[in-house]
């Protein structure tokens, strides 16, 4: 296994065919999660005094505590603006499929030396994305038996937990912990195993033609029988995501402080109104594309890495035969 060379190919690839920016975009690459959301007090207009906030963030608590009225007051937009975001997300998910072919076979071709361009990607895309429709779903039902499991067994202790004597409780809650410990180390393992098959069944889809469940049998075959090099492959990949999700922090930084700025300043002329609702959403929209735009980019490193190594585990990747020179991008 020559990581260096896959990392070097990887980079070239991402650079020289910009067309595969655009498929990373669709497939969803650049995704992001946040956790938690703000707690706010809505309580009655005389719940925060002037004692209690300062006087420059007195406009802002009213405000605050106005906004379930305004909410229903614009209850018919918001509505509207759901619907639009939820059609643009299937839409979406749509294009996700055909995408994750279209970048996964075109990078896996390029690596083989042969040509290829936006057009002819997109129409490897299109043949495989009802088979990756289908491998979404075995891997949902795959992860919905994996926590019915756990939940069972979590409901046996409790069960025994509850139902026993004094003696026989504290026994079971010792054994709860320590099965408890041991599973969730078991669990993280399981995990990367599992998540590794799944980058091979990705790339065994387009690569090798096979089903949903014949591609998932193909990734763990491949996993098996080269595990070390496997689990460097994905300590790789652990790493080259933490080197581009700092990378892309300062991009993110500089783009939200005038969007910010743009909001804040609606905001310091008509108040917490609609003028500034809708000021936000454009600018919270504006910094979605942009960061998604420029994780596409990252995007499609990993996945070219990921099918890059997965070629050159399965003894696929010519080692004398360059990537191949650049394609038309239509």
């Amino acid at each position: 296994m020559e990581y260096d060379r896959v990392l070097g190919d990887a980079f070239r690839l991402t650079i020289r065919y910009r067309f595969l920016w655009l498929f990373a975009f669709l497939g969803g690459a650049s995704t992001g999660g946040s956790g938690g959301s703000p707690n706010f007090n809505f309580g009655s207009p005389g719940s925060a005094g002037s004692s209690d906030v300062p006087p420059e963030l007195q406009d802002l608590a009213r405000s605050v505590q106005n906004l379930p009225a305004f909410l229903m007051a614009h209850m018919a937009q918001i509505l509207i603006m759901g619907g639009i975001l939820a059609l643009i997300g299937l839409v979406f998910l749509i294009l996700s499929f055909i995408a994750k072919g279209a970048l996964i076979g075109s990078v896996a071709r390029l690596g083989l030396g042969e040509e290829v361009s936006l057009g002819s990607g997109w129409r490897i895309g299109q043949s495989f994305g009802w088979c990756y429709f289908r491998l979404f779903l075995v891997t949902l039902v795959l992860g919905l038996i994996v926590l019915l499991l756990i939940g069972a067994v979590v409901l046996v202790f409790i069960l025994l937990i509850q139902g026993s004597g004094e003696s026989l409780r504290t026994l079971a809650i010792i054994a709860a912990v320590l099965l408890g410990i041991s599973a969730f180390f078991a669990l993280v393992i399981l995990a990367i195993g599992f998540s590794i098959v799944l980058e091979y069944a990705d790339r065994a889809v387009v690569v090798e033609n096979l089903g949903a469940l014949a591609s998932i049998s193909r990734g763990y075959q491949v996993f098996r029988a080269r595990l070390w090099p496997s689990a460097l492959v994905w300590i790789i990949s652990v790493a080259v995501a933490i080197a581009i999700g700092i990378a892309l922090a300062v991009p993110a930084l500089i783009i939200a402080i005038p969007l910010g700025g743009a909001v804040f300043g609606t905001y310091a002329n008509s108040g917490f109104t609609a003028p500034t609702f809708v000021a936000g959403a454009i600018a919270a929209l504006i910094w979605i594309v942009m960061i998604w735009g420029l994780g596409a980019i990252g995007g499609t490193y990993t996945s070219s890495y990921w099918t890059l190594s997965y070629l050159m585990l399965t003894d696929r990747y010519p080692p004398a035969r360059p990537v191949a020179e650049s394609a038309p991008l239509v």
